[in-house]
């Protein structure tokens, strides 16, 4: 289980996975918002019913 940093001097200290797994986040919800942006429709300012 990641998350469990060891303590020196009061500061926590993390292991080298532990911050690949926390930057996996950002390439995971890059790809979710693209996915979501494909989904949205362009109503060019216009009000559109419903």
């Amino acid at each position: 289980w990641h998350g469990h940093a060891n303590v020196v001097d009061g500061v926590p200290v993390y292991s080298l996975s532990d911050y690949q797994l926390a930057a996996m986040i950002l390439p995971l919800g890059l790809s979710l918002a693209w996915f979501v942006l494909l989904g949205l429709k362009e109503t060019h300012c216009r009000h559109v019913q419903g």
